[in-house]
């Protein structure tokens, strides 16, 4: 056949009416799994959405490139034309269908970080671009990373100073002190009097090469080395907070070396005090772990 050229002869309108309608159980049977998958990842993980979209794309070629030779007008591609003009239609119906409303609500990103250490607070969003709800707390916006909250923060976001509030800083109170051959065990208890949901923790050794080991609650911690100018951090974030907001910590140092704990009480939701636009019926906080959060540090030194 494909010495013939049989592929490549027109066809008549039966057959590309057959040929389209053997396109419809890929489009009927995909695209309600890509509309899935735009639900539940939104635009944060858009490779899965076009992914499926290709896989359609690819299983409609074939038959597409038979019936674009058939379906044209003198020397004029109306396939692709119609195609091209159902796509602006679409795209234009998309552009109309994503305005917020209580059905289809705006994502907002935003968290609240408190160093009470230096009595410094700042508003963060992930996302570059404030949203008609958010931009009352980015009046005048920088980009940059936490560093007055994280020793290691590397990330960008847009941050924008905000007023300290008083609030219960998380307190870190040393139970015990043991002293082993070339080892030094700290125990550690953690108290979160803001009735925090979760917790972060930065362990800083002053020795290089000082920290062996910790654990919570009797749980050991896979912690690896993070370079900072300070030197070497190891971070780690617990989610879920036991009722009594109390945990307890152990450190396992060089006998020689001494430490710096960054500890940080993360509650859900924005101090209400500061937010001076309540939140709208058409807008709800972003999906993730770094949105609608408020965090307090307060770092101690053993």
């Amino acid at each position: 056949l494909s010495l013939k050229d049989l592929h490549r002869q027109p066809v008549g309108w039966a057959y590309v009416l057959v040929l389209l309608a053997g396109i419809a159980p890929a489009i009927f049977m995909l695209m309600p799994l890509v509309r899935f998958l735009f639900v539940v990842f939104a635009l944060q993980m858009p490779v899965a959405m076009v992914a499926m979209l290709l896989l359609v794309a690819g299983l409609a070629i074939p038959v597409l490139m038979v019936i674009e030779r058939s379906f044209g007008w003198r020397t004029l591609p109306l396939l692709p034309g119609l195609l091209l003009f159902v796509g602006g239609v679409q795209l234009f119906r998309a552009i109309e269908a994503e305005k917020p409303n209580e059905i289809q609500p705006l994502h907002s990103h935003v968290s609240y970080y408190l160093n009470t250490d230096d009595s410094v607070a700042v508003w963060a969003s992930a996302y570059k671009r404030t949203d008609d709800w958010n931009k009352q707390f980015f009046p005048s916006p920088t980009n940059g990373a936490l560093t007055e909250i994280y020793p290691m923060a590397a990330r960008e976001y847009l941050k924008n100073e905000a007023e300290p509030i008083p609030v219960h800083a998380p307190v870190a109170t040393l139970v015990n002190e043991a002293i082993a051959p070339g080892e030094r065990v700290l125990t550690i208890r953690l108290q979160f009097l803001r009735g925090g949901a979760h917790l972060d923790l930065v362990l800083q050794p002053t020795e290089e090469g000082g920290m062996l080991g910790s654990a919570i609650n009797g749980e050991s911690l896979a912690l690896g080395p993070m370079k900072t100018a300070q030197g070497a951090v190891y971070f780690a974030k617990v989610h879920g907070l036991p009722d009594s907001k109390e945990v307890e910590l152990e450190v396992r140092l060089k006998q020689s070396s001494g430490l710096q704990l960054y500890l940080y009480d993360v509650s859900i939701g924005l101090p209400q005090q500061l937010v001076l636009e309540p939140m709208p019926a058409y807008v709800i906080p972003e999906q993730g772990r770094e949105s609608n959060l408020t965090l307090v540090r307060k770092s101690y030194r053993f």
